[in-house]
């Protein structure tokens, strides 16, 4: 009726997109009354995700962090919140290392009916360790592109997603044909032609633990939270595995902690090849502003 009317509206020009960084226990999620694992081979069985990259390059191959994530989903009856789905990208993706921008570039589509994963890179489409479809939205193909060229170097594995796919990708929207191609269609998702932007969980200081993990989500870069968290002792060691302070050993102060991460735009990846074992715990802040009554985090790990 209001619009047959004609009476005036509002209508956004960006796509905004959920992304909650509150911590994994405090994060709402659906519980599911039937929930698909036809990618799980049940209790103590391969995970087909998993088990089917197993010949791949390592770089096409999930992490252990992102096994962990995976392997608790399939073992769950809940639904996978957009951060964790994040911890469980697809491995070709796994460099686009910021929560933030990897919301903006990318859309998670439907279940997969089957998950291939053929040897090629330009035939094998995009496939989180969950099975659901990952597509490129069209609006960001360039930003996304010169995202990965200026984050990955030369030489390395994975710039072949670069040269192969991204490339390719760029110079087909820019003139684009009477179709598009069906590499077009395997990677993009036409239908997502307004620039994106994610909106994160309303936080404060004044719930300092939040924040905190807030800060990290939204600042630093990383693989998985998995990979933050296992073998941190406390929430500087956080930090420092997503790359928002240089010096693991040193204890700043929390005010510089945090205007470090705040005008990070640092970049480092977690250590790979460690052992990972999770403990729940919590531990108190050393900064006089917590009064030493405030809990850094919710779950802290143990080094084992």
């Amino acid at each position: 009726m209001w619009y047959a009317l004609g009476l005036p509206f509002v209508q956004s020009s960006v796509d905004s997109v959920q992304v909650p960084t509150l911590p994994p226990d405090s994060r709402c999620v659906i519980k599911l009354s039937n929930k698909t694992t036809k990618l799980n081979g049940g209790a103590g069985q391969d995970i087909r995700p998993v088990s089917m990259r197993a010949d791949l390059p390592m770089w096409r191959r999930h992490t252990a962090g992102q096994v962990t994530t995976i392997r608790e989903y399939f073992e769950s009856t809940y639904a996978m919140d957009p951060t964790t789905s994040f911890s469980v990208r697809p491995p070709e993706l796994r460099r686009y290392d910021s929560l933030e921008d990897y919301s903006r570039f990318f859309v998670t589509d439907k279940l997969v009916n089957e998950y291939v994963v053929p040897d090629t890179l330009r035939n094998c489409p995009w496939i989180s360790g969950i099975g659901r479809r990952v597509y490129l939205r069209i609006s960001m193909i360039q930003e996304a592109a010169e995202w990965f060229r200026d984050n990955v170097a030369e030489g390395a594995p994975e710039r072949a997603l670069y040269e192969s796919i991204l490339v390719p990708l760029q110079e087909e929207v820019d003139q684009p044909g009477p179709e598009w191609t069906e590499l077009f269609l395997r990677f993009v998702d036409v239908t997502k032609t307004k620039k994106a932007v994610a909106v994160f969980s309303m936080t404060s200081p004044e719930n300092f633990s939040k924040f905190l993990y807030h800060l990290v989500l939204t600042r630093g870069r990383y693989e998985s939270e998995v990979d933050l968290l296992t073998n941190s002792p406390d929430m500087w060691a956080v930090f420092h595995r997503a790359g928002l302070t240089p010096h693991p050993g040193r204890r700043p102060t929390m005010s510089s902690a945090i205007t470090s991460a705040t005008n990070s735009s640092t970049c480092r990846s977690p250590p790979a090849g460690e052992e990972w074992r999770l403990s729940e715990s919590s531990t108190a802040c050393n900064d006089s502003s917590s009064n030493g009554n405030t809990s850094c985090m919710s779950r802290r790990l143990r080094r084992q």
